[in-house]
């Protein structure tokens, strides 16, 4: 995701701009600016999962109090790198948010992968939630 779709996220959610970091995975590879902030973070590609990787332990660790984490999305990540580079790297990012006492949201996307697939991911959480088209919501945990 690009840091300017993310802003676009944000301000349609009226969330303060300034209280989120953002991980941009796209723009360098895309060719596109970069925005200069002090909350905006770049990898050079978003098959890149180390980088991504090592860019959340830099945030969790540059930062206090009950920190929390969205990755959109995991079916991106899977895209750009493989399936089972994105499950290493999920399981990573878990480990470092369980080391930080963080909490992470992340984001999978029901009509890309097979059932096998998404119950190999849901084993990783200890939650999730489902979001259906006709707006049904459906929790597990």
């Amino acid at each position: 995701t690009t840091a300017r779709e993310v802003e676009q996220k944000l301000e349609h959610y009226e969330v303060d701009e300034s209280s989120a970091t953002i991980l941009d995975t796209l723009s360098i590879e895309r060719g596109y600016s970069r925005r200069s902030s002090d909350n905006i973070y770049y990898v050079a590609a978003p098959d890149d999962l180390d980088a991504i990787v090592e860019k959340t332990r830099q945030f969790l660790e540059r930062h206090d109090g009950k920190l929390r984490l969205s990755v959109d999305s995991v079916t991106e990540m899977a895209y750009y790198a493989d399936e089972d580079r994105a499950f290493e790297a999920t399981k990573q990012i878990l480990e470092l948010l369980d080391e930080f006492d963080a909490v992470g949201l992340f984001h999978l996307s029901k009509e890309v992968h097979d059932q096998e697939t998404l119950d190999r991911f849901r084993e990783l959480f200890d939650g999730v939630v489902d979001l259906e088209e006709d707006g049904t919501v459906t929790t597990e945990f």
